[in-house]
């Protein structure tokens, strides 16, 4: 897949927000701003290729005890950036499909 500059853009920008939203100090954000400017744009297209092909490619937030870890305000913000249900119903297929009443946390 081709990755225009505009797209490339708009990954980055998408990435680099949400680990702002997670981390305060910055330090998820400085480490994954230094990895995109290490790419030029055929090395990102590569990396991008394979990231979005593979489901098991994440993005990993590094957190240090009692100073990056993320509040819970935090964690709804950036969900709520990138349109992700924090509570969901839950089926249980070893109970023929049972749902939850209600929808419950997921994470």
């Amino acid at each position: 897949m081709k990755f225009t500059k505009k797209k490339r853009k708009l990954i980055e920008e998408k990435v680099l927000k949400s680990f702002k939203l997670l981390d305060k100090t910055g330090l998820n954000e400085k480490t994954y701003k230094t990895f995109f400017k290490s790419l030029d744009d055929k090395q990102f297209t590569k990396w991008a290729d394979s990231f979005f092909k593979d489901e098991e490619e994440n993005f990993f937030l590094e957190v240090l005890p009692y100073k990056t870890e993320p509040k819970m305000a935090d964690i709804k913000k950036a969900a709520d950036y990138l349109k992700i249900p924090l509570n969901e119903y839950v089926y249980f297929n070893h109970l023929d499909g049972t749902r939850t009443a209600k929808p419950v946390p997921v994470g």
